[in-house]
Order: C-alpha cells, then structure tokens, then sequence
C-alpha cells in the first residue's frame, strides 16, 4: 500500500498519517478519521490537516463520508487487485 502511496506524489506527513490509519485498522480501530484527528495525530495546525486531506482525496487515497459539518470524516480507499 505504501510504495502505491509513494508513486502518488505523496508527503512524508501523508505517509505517516496513511501508515497509521492502516495500522490502526489492523488492530481493530474504532471511530472515524476527522481533521482534528488528523491535525492532533500529525502536530499540526486544522488548517493544514484540512490541506492534507483534501490532497489525498484528489489523489483517491480518502474519501469524505457523507456526514458534514462538525462531523465530517474520512475512509481509506482500499485498492483492490484485479
């Protein structure tokens, strides 16, 4: 998943953050991943998880649920082999 990430133009901070959304999904996470999540988990500031987010759903790595507003959250988008 990583080197698919990588071949996207993607940031280390975006890796990061990737990387720990797979692995928390393999651990059984619960919950939804939201720009203050995001902004906490990377020390960053809102606006810039904002910024971060929205690149990755540009390049079809997450996509934004439909719930909006203050409860807005995103989903890994898991490619699948054909």
């Amino acid at each position: 998943m990583l080197c698919v990430l990588a071949q996207q133009r993607t940031t280390f901070r975006e890796l990061k953050i990737m990387q720990a959304m797979i692995d928390s999904l393999l651990d059984g996470f619960f919950g939804n991943l939201t720009s203050s999540k995001w902004a906490k988990m990377t020390k960053i500031s809102s606006d810039t998880a904002l910024r971060d987010i929205q690149d990755l759903i540009n390049k079809g790595m997450l996509i934004k649920e439909q719930d909006g507003g203050r409860s807005t959250n995103y989903s890994l988008v898991i490619p699948v082999k054909q």
